[in-house]
């Protein structure tokens, strides 16, 4: 693959990523990273920043309130 272009990730460069989550501690949870070229992105920082956009007013609200948010009736 690396022939055709496609860049591969070598171990240290995925090892830095997985330092910089440790240096988070619980921030780091569940984070979603893309890791390519040398270049590590935090795709959950863009996700949280829209998901108003995306998920709209009253669903935000429901995931905000986490568990003790109401629960509805499925309109599917």
């Amino acid at each position: 693959m690396r022939k055709q272009g496609v860049p591969i990730n070598d171990p240290a460069e995925i090892a830095a990523s997985v330092v910089w989550l440790f240096s988070l501690g619980k921030n780091g949870n569940g984070k979603g990273l893309l890791v390519q070229a040398g270049r590590t992105a935090d795709l959950e920082v863009g996700i949280a920043k829209t998901r108003g956009q995306w998920m709209g007013k009253e669903m935000l609200e429901l995931f905000r309130g986490g568990r003790a948010a109401p629960l509805f009736p499925n309109k599917l």
